[in-house]
């Protein structure tokens, strides 16, 4: 990758540079109204050429919305040749833009009888710039980039926070804080775009959420589900490019279960930080971490759930 401090892409750039200001000003928003610890290379290189996306091949049982057994798992890819396992603690393999080991590994897993989600994504970890992260909506834009700040800001800072706390408190901060940075910074977009971006994404939420209880019970046969299929359809069809992006796949239990490490938990943070008397986003966000730290995440809903917790 093509750092940005040293040695700018100008080609690569000149039709981003709205793009490119506005990731500039939200790292030094993250930085010094969040709190987040995001290091030098946090969204300042660029990403090798043709390569706009990063692939994860997500994996459930069957027969219910189920982590497989990993072992089994890496048994099943090594029979085919295939070098690889489900990270740990996560659902998914990872890898990178390699669409051709992804879609190889896809095709011996649902012949094994699991069901698979092959999941293409611009917001990873590594957080290169693409120009497919930098043709979205700058709301868009905003929210991909502070989602991905709390992740570094974890593994930077080594807070250990079950999975789905991490992804969820990325979807909160994401969300709320591109409503926040427009209200403060001169962002080229206006606070309301980012408020009715969010809304879209709690709207789908929440019937993501539906249907994972409804197949947990059972339900999947029922009007419900087919309403709650519909509904969800729509939404993504009428959300932004990103929103389509990230939604728009035919619903199994291996999209039902990476949805379900997102969006969860997400309401339940989310009212922590909405009831929050005189708060600032940045300290609700050091409290989750420091509170959560080394809890699994039975303990973690818990804590949030008891009321012993002060976010």
């Amino acid at each position: 990758p093509t750092r940005l401090t040293r040695g700018f892409d100008v080609e690569r750039a000149a039709p981003h540079k709205e793009a490119l200001r506005l990731i500039a000003d939200l790292r030094k928003f993250a930085d010094k109204r969040l709190g987040l610890d995001l290091g030098n290379s946090f969204f300042s290189c660029w990403a090798e050429a043709n390569t706009p996306w990063s692939y994860f091949l997500y994996v459930s049982e069957a027969s219910a919305i189920k982590v497989p057994d990993r072992v089994i798992v890496a048994d099943v890819l090594q029979c085919s040749g295939i070098e690889r396992g489900l990270a740990p603690g996560k659902p998914y393999i990872a890898f990178g833009p390699d669409y051709s080991a992804a879609q190889e590994a896809d095709e011996a897993l649902v012949e094994a009888g699991y069901e698979t989600l092959l999941y293409k994504t611009v917001g990873t970890r590594a957080t290169y710039l693409t120009e497919t992260l930098l043709s979205y909506s700058p709301q868009s834009i905003a929210y991909v980039v502070l989602h991905e700040a709390v992740h570094v800001h974890r593994s930077r800072r080594g807070y250990a926070i079950p999975y789905a706390m991490e992804e969820a408190l990325g979807e909160v901060v994401g969300l709320h804080g591109a409503v926040l940075f427009a209200e403060e910074v001169s962002a080229p977009y206006s606070a309301s775009a980012a408020t009715e971006h969010r809304r879209t994404m709690e709207a789908i939420m929440r019937h993501v959420n539906d249907l994972i209880s409804m197949s947990a019970t059972g339900r999947r046969a029922s009007f419900g589900w087919n309403k709650a299929c519909k509904e969800l359809s729509a939404r993504t069809s009428e959300g932004g490019t990103l929103i389509r992006d990230r939604f728009d796949y035919p619903i199994t239990n291996a999209y039902l279960l990476r949805c379900s490490t997102y969006h969860e938990q997400y309401f339940a943070l989310q009212d922590r930080l909405e009831t929050t008397i005189d708060d600032t986003l940045a300290s609700y966000i050091n409290r989750v971490f420091v509170q959560l730290d080394g809890t699994d995440l039975r303990s973690a809903v818990n804590i949030l759930g008891s009321g012993k917790s002060s976010l």
